[in-house]
C-alpha cells in the first residue's frame, strides 16, 4: 500500500506508517505509563529526527519483530537519570507490558518526540499494542 501511494500519489517525498498507545514501562524502581509508538526507519526522516546516541530502529528490528526500542530524550532522562547519576542506556533492558526491550538508541532533543518510546511497529502490533 505505501510502495502504491508513493507511485500514484503526486507530491509524496517519504511515507511511513505507525501505531501509538501507552503503556506501563518498568525499569528497577521507576514505573511509569509512557507514548508507545510502532514504527518503521523512515519515521526518522519523516518526522526530522536525529539520533543522539545509539542507533534508530531498522528494516531487519522490523522484519524479525525485534525487541529493541529507541527513545526521546526525557523518556531516557526519566528512566536512565540525568547528570551525574545517568546511566548509558544503550543496551540496557526494560519491561514494556509483557516484554523486555533492549535499547538500542537515544534521540536529540525534539519536542515532538522527547516522551515517546519508539519499537519496531511490527512488534508493536503483534506484542505491544
Amino acid at each position: 500500500m505505501i510502495a502504491y501511494i508513493q507511485k500514484n500519489v503526486a507530491n509524496i517525498g517519504t511515507i511511513t506508517p505507525s501505531v501509538n498507545g501507552r503503556k506501563q514501562v518498568i525499569y528497577g524502581t521507576f514505573n511509569t505509563n509512557a507514548t508507545i509508538n510502532g514504527i518503521t526507519p523512515d519515521y526518522l526522516t519523516v518526522r526530522n529526527l536525529k539520533v543522539e546516541n545509539g542507533s534508530f530502529i531498522s528494516d531487519d528490528d522490523v522484519s524479525q519483530l525485534n525487541k529493541v526500542a529507541v527513545l526521546g530524550k526525557t523518556i531516557a532522562s526519566d528512566i536512565f537519570g540525568s547528570g551525574t547519576k545517568a546511566v548509558d542506556p544503550i543496551g540496557k533492558q526494560f519491561k514494556m507490558e509483557n516484554i523486555v526491550v533492549t535499547v538500542i538508541g537515544v534521540l536529540e532533543d525534539n519536542t515532538t518526540a522527547n516522551d515517546a518510546i519508539f519499537i519496531p511497529l511490527s512488534t508493536a502490533q503483534t506484542r505491544v499494542l
